[in-house]
Order: C-alpha cells, then structure tokens, then sequence
C-alpha cells in the first residue's frame, strides 16, 4: 500500500479519534516512507505512548537447546542448573495466580524505588481475558517450597515469545531465581514452535554502545541489561514511534 490514503486513517476518523501512534515491528524501517507519505512523522517524546522501546534484545531460538544454553556464559548455566538442584520448582500459572503476579510485580517495583507502567490489579486480568484463552498470553512462575518467588507474563504472537512484565520477591537471590525463570521460558517458547524471544527492552546507552561494536564497562552496565545480555541474542533497535494528529491545529 502507498499514497496519502489508509485504513489505518480511515478508521480513525470515523471513530473520532484525535490521535494516533503506530510501533513498528523490528526490520520494518522500509515502511516508514509509507507512513511518511500518509502524513505520519516521529512521535514527540512528550506523546505516548511511554513505554515504547528504544531498544531490546532477542534470541534466536533455531539453534538447539543445547547450544542455546552453551552460548550463556559460564555462570549463567551454572545458576539455571543449580536452582531446580536446591529448590526452585519452575510451573506454568493460571488466570487463578495472577493475584500473585501483582503482588510480585508490586514488590519488585518498591525495591526499586519506582512506580509499575502498567495498572497493577484488574488491568492484568484484562489482559489475561484478552488474550489467555486463545494462549497467546502465558503466567509462568518460580517457588520455593510452594511459596511463589518471581513470576513472568510473556505473549506468544506470530511465532515470537515476548516477555512482557516480571515480578520477584526479592527473596532467594542465592538461588538466582530470575536465570531459571527465563531459561524455562526460552525452552517452553522453542518447545511451541516459536522462532525467537523477545527480552522485551534493553539500556539505550547499553545498546549502542554494543552495536558499535564496542565493550560495555562494568560499571556502565545497567544491571537489568546485563542480566538479558547473560542470555545471548542480538540487541536490536526498532523503529521510533510514528504518530498522526487527524486535527493539524
């Protein structure tokens, strides 16, 4: 599709709207001339949406699981080993658990001093509404001897696993609880056939400096990051968000 038309345009004028914002998938930079020809430009960085990503990193998941976990250094594979040894039981969640999923995601956000980007209750069992029944959305958890320690919401659309939110307790950090978490994740997401796994957003700063092929020192890590780096995959950049007022004025 091309020219100054669209659906997406349609749409909005006949449901009013008076504001739009389009996130492009990774490697879609070619359509941005598509939406710069409908009249489209970057979004402001004072419009929403707010929690877009500037950049992220994601695993190819064809190799086997095996290798996958060969390319990890070291001591990641040594915790994701060591923590089902001592304790850590890894299961998938139900919409019953999500009570338990706020309430992680609550105590990981006051550890850290901030607020959630999401409403923390009924808006994640919206979600789950949405999307849970047809699997798209999947709860996964870590206990330790039945109490739960950390959680994770991922989305599972067109063959791309997608974490979303995490919560930790912020108990058992000797057990490294978060490691098991994911890799049972990135297993469960190649086990269902799909081909990579998104950690969902990674430190700008972090990120270019990588891409330019450039070592990041220790104590310009941030931490979060760090942590997905421990994984393997390749950080990415995706598009800036595109946005149409439907009122020039």
């Amino acid at each position: 599709p091309g020219g100054s038309g669209g659906f997406e345009k349609k749409i909005g004028h006949q449901r009013g709207l008076t504001y739009l914002s389009v996130v492009l998938p990774f490697g879609a930079r070619p359509w941005t001339g598509i939406l710069k020809g409908r009249g489209f430009d970057i979004s402001p960085d004072s419009m929403p949406p707010s929690t877009e990503m500037r950049s992220s990193i994601v695993l190819d998941l064809a190799p086997s699981l095996d290798d996958l976990l060969a390319g990890m250094p070291p001591r990641k594979r040594t915790t994701i080993r060591q923590g089902s040894k001592k304790g850590l039981v890894f299961r998938e969640g139900t919409e019953t658990d999500l009570k338990t999923f706020n309430g992680l995601l609550a105590a990981l956000c006051d550890r850290r001093g901030v607020s959630s980007n999401i409403p923390i209750g009924e808006f994640v069992h919206r979600a789950w509404r949405a999307f849970g029944p047809s699997g798209h959305l999947k709860l996964f958890l870590t206990e330790h001897e039945s109490e739960p320690v950390s959680a994770m919401l991922l989305f599972s659309i067109g063959r791309w696993s997608r974490v979303w939110r995490t919560g930790w307790s912020g108990k058992y950090s000797n057990l490294r609880p978060n490691d098991l978490l994911h890799w049972e994740a990135i297993k469960w997401a190649k086990n269902h056939g799909d081909t990579h796994f998104d950690f969902m957003g990674f430190d700008t700063s972090n990120a270019k400096t990588l891409l330019r092929g450039e070592t990041v020192c220790a104590e310009d890590w941030c931490p979060m990051s760090q942590f997905k780096h421990g994984f393997g995959g390749e950080v990415l950049e995706p598009c800036p968000p595109y946005c149409y007022f439907f009122n020039p004025v």
